[in-house]
């Protein structure tokens, strides 16, 4: 005759057995909860049941409903995980922030003051300010058609990207780089520079650096339009 196997058990929710209730391997069964407990060789109660995100102790999916595309994001204040989208590139608020590192060897994007700072390492590579001025320390390369470069693949058709390759960083539209500045301050447009330009603000297509009104504009066809000057061979 089979020998029938009854594992340890109990119908109270919430009821979670000790490390001195099971042997190593044991199983125990919470009725109530549907939870399947055992115990590992260093005598640590396990639950082998798959647990709901919603139950995790810093997860808050109830405060704001999740949606399609939505990440979590982690909000210090509450100490949760939330669901939020994710910023397209036109409706981000940069305020006072650095993007990338300070090193002698890699790239970083900085804004205080209402102006955009490009450094390589120690270095200054380009700045643009709050009115559109862009400074730069190198030289202007207009309609270079492609820029070329290693594009980033996990930019996407429509999407906007900038990464760095080294000494260069690139502003890509879908798979184009579209614009290239150096480590030494020279600037590669595959389009051309329009000066003291009126911007539209308002082209999904295009890429724009705001203050209270677009300043910059990066098209889609690689050209740069801004509503300032263009200074080179600044410090």
């Amino acid at each position: 005759m089979a020998t029938k196997i009854i594992h340890k058990k109990s119908s109270v929710a919430g009821s979670v057995p000790s490390s001195s209730d099971l042997q190593p391997g044991e199983l125990a069964i919470n009725l109530a909860d549907r939870i399947i407990y055992s115990k590992d060789t260093n005598g640590i109660v396990l639950s082998l049941t798959a647990v709901e995100i919603n139950d995790l102790s810093d997860v808050d999916t109830y405060s704001s409903a999740p949606v399609e595309s939505n990440v979590l994001t982690w909000n210090d204040t509450d100490q949760v995980w939330e669901p939020r989208g994710v910023p397209t590139a036109i409706n981000v608020s940069l305020g006072t922030w650095v993007l990338g590192s300070s090193t002698t060897a890699g790239w970083a994007v900085s804004e205080s003051g209402g102006t955009l700072r490009f450094r390589y390492g120690t270095a200054l590579a380009m700045s643009l300010d709050q009115y559109g001025n862009i400074e730069i320390p190198g030289d202007l390369y207009a309609d270079q058609g492609s820029i070329g470069g290693v594009t980033d693949a996990t930019i996407g058709t429509g999407e906007w990207g900038y990464h760095d390759n080294g000494t260069n960083f690139y502003f890509q539209y879908e798979s184009n780089n579209l614009i290239r500045l150096t480590s030494d301050g020279d600037l590669y447009v595959s389009g051309f520079f329009e000066s003291d330009a009126t911007l539209s603000g308002t082209v999904s297509t295009s890429y724009y650096f705001t203050n209270d009104a677009a300043r910059v504009e990066i098209t889609t066809d690689g050209d740069l339009r801004i509503t300032n000057d263009i200074t080179t061979t600044t410090s």
